[in-house]
């Protein structure tokens, strides 16, 4: 596209060759969504130990406690009530939206800050809003790029749009944690730092606030690791969670089934309710997750890697191809997720899949849960996506929890009225809402 190479890549295999096997790493983004390029350069060493003290963090809480107490905190003391009254009394409708964009919002915000915020808290719907409206013109952006290539985007252009609008998702964030207590940060002098010294919290931000006082990052670099881990965790997520939600509804004998078996195992862990103590031994409700993941596809293009040589791959008739230097290497997730066949060594299908396939995630002999080699969403390799175990265990807490709680049907008792219909974008989206 005029000045630059974009290859897209359809098949599985050959995503798993290029960055694993050949471990081609590497991205390129010359036209940024922060005014400053050095805040968003994600190669050299710089980016390498910042990814990796992000990914260590997100890990330790992952294989701890706090994804299952921080979740369950978030529905029982913020939405319990509420959807006790509104929904289950009520009987409005209920649109899951509403609940998992917070749910969503407040585990990333807590594995960033150790903070909780209220829900109904204007904060929250703000950022969010800003979010959403950052991925819709990050959408853009991506687009511009992929079509001038090493071209920059011109600056008076950029302002308006993404720079402007990071700049008051900053200034919103700032104003909230200064007024929270919990933390003292001034941008103009470049301060950023807990009220209380002796915390013993230590989630994302604590690790890179220890650089801040060692001068290996910038103010600017915490604020656009912050916020891009915020952004794209909140949005990603909440968009999955939805569509599970709606999956529940549309396939009721899967929802009793997932129901009987959480009980069941709960029931022999002398438990109360879902604990991902127990997950290992829920076959069928993770099986549900991820089909959940590969239907809704809510990051369909992934971020592109980028050659900086030529590079041969094998293909499946034998073939070997060479990739120029200087391409955008793009995984057609949307098509490898929906298009291809997996019960059939990936033909081609003639329509999206859009059905639940509960089996292309049970082994055909023990019914145990295995996650398919086709399943590209968070990417492959060393630079897959930081936050991955992250999201997927919050989902499990999330969905868990409330399958055990509530049983959700459509609008009109009528499983076959649920058609979610997704807007385009870096991030799907369901639209319109379906209660």
């Amino acid at each position: 596209l005029l000045n630059a190479n974009n290859l897209f890549i359809n098949d599985p295999g050959l995503v798993h060759q290029l960055y694993k096997k050949q471990a081609l790493n590497d991205r390129s983004f010359p036209n940024h969504h922060r005014e400053f390029p050095e805040l968003t350069i994600v190669n050299g060493a710089e980016w390498k130990k910042r990814r990796k003290d992000f990914v260590d963090t997100t890990l330790t809480l992952t294989n701890s406690a706090f994804v299952q107490q921080r979740v369950q905190r978030i529905i029982d003391q913020h939405l319990a009530k509420m959807i006790a009254e509104r929904h289950v009394r009520d009987k409005e409708l209920f649109f899951p939206m509403d609940y998992v964009d917070f749910i969503a919002f407040n585990t990333v915000f807590s594995a960033t800050f150790d903070v909780i915020v209220p829900f109904d808290d204007p904060f929250i719907a703000n950022y969010v809003r800003q979010a959403h409206l950052i991925f819709d013109r990050a959408t853009v952006s991506f687009l511009l790029c992929y079509i001038l290539g090493n071209i920059r985007v011109p600056g008076w252009l950029m302002r308006p749009t993404l720079w402007r609008t990071n700049e008051e998702c900053d200034a919103s964030l700032i104003d909230w944690l200064n007024k929270s207590g919990a933390f003292v940060i001034d941008a103009e002098k470049g301060v950023f730092e807990r009220s209380n010294e002796s915390s013993s919290s230590n989630v994302y931000v604590d690790r890179l606030i220890e650089k801040l006082k060692n001068h290996e990052i910038t103010f600017e670099t915490l604020m656009s690791d912050v916020s891009v881990t915020l952004q794209a965790g909140i949005d990603t997520t909440s968009n999955a969670a939805e569509y599970a939600f709606l999956l529940l509804a549309k396939y009721p004998d899967v929802q009793e089934q997932i129901h009987d078996e959480i009980k069941a195992v709960v029931k022999e862990n002398n438990l109360d309710q879902f604990d991902l103590s127990i997950l290992n031994n829920l076959h069928v409700f993770r099986a549900f997750v991820h089909e959940a993941l590969r239907i809704s596809c809510v990051a369909p293009m992934g971020v592109p890697h980028f050659t900086r040589k030529n590079i041969s791959v094998q293909l499946k008739n034998g073939e070997t191809y060479t990739v120029p230097k200087a391409t955008y290497l793009h995984e057609n997730s949307l098509y490898m997720l929906r298009r291809l066949d997996w019960a059939d060594n990936n033909k081609p299908l003639a329509a999206e899949n859009l059905d639940l396939h509960l089996e292309y995630w049970l082994d055909a002999e023990t019914k145990r849960f295995k996650v398919h080699d086709n399943f590209v969403l968070f990417g492959s390799g060393k630079r897959d996506c930081p936050g991955r175990a992250l999201a997927v265990r919050s989902l499990y807490v999330e969905l868990g929890l409330f399958i055990m709680k509530y049983r959700f049907a459509s609008a009109d008792n009528d499983p076959h009225a649920i058609q979610p219909n997704q807007k385009w974008g870096l991030v799907l989206t369901v639209d319109p809402k379906i209660g």
